[in-house]
């Protein structure tokens, strides 16, 4: 069995790695993710922290620009770019008129 270092167990299934044949698979199931998300979810709501708070809005949108950044390098690649540019765009204004939405029908 190849000893895998703890961050690839436990980053693995966000990344594009497959396991070697015969080896044993250590993708987690749905039900272990499940359980991490409700802890994350009850840790989060106990313990409220603004600086916490910024620091993981601030990892969201780095993320979220990683992706947008690999798929402008994907359009290039393939000849695409301006639908790819637009696709983008309308996307992320889709997010914020419905997120918009969303707390203006909360009375946010």
């Amino acid at each position: 069995m190849t000893v895998r270092p703890y961050g690839a167990r436990l980053f693995g299934p966000l990344t594009t790695q497959i396991p070697e044949p015969g080896s044993v698979s250590w993708w987690p199931s749905w039900g272990r993710l499940a359980l991490l998300g409700l802890i994350g979810t009850l840790v989060g709501q106990r313990f409220a922290n603004a600086t916490v708070a910024t620091a993981f809005l601030a990892l969201a949108a780095g993320s979220v620009l990683h992706v947008v950044i690999e798929l402008l390098a994907v359009a290039r690649r393939t000849g695409f770019k301006e639908l790819t540019t637009w696709c983008i765009l309308t996307g992320l204004v889709l997010g914020f008129l419905i997120t918009d939405g969303i707390l203006v029908a909360a009375g946010a």
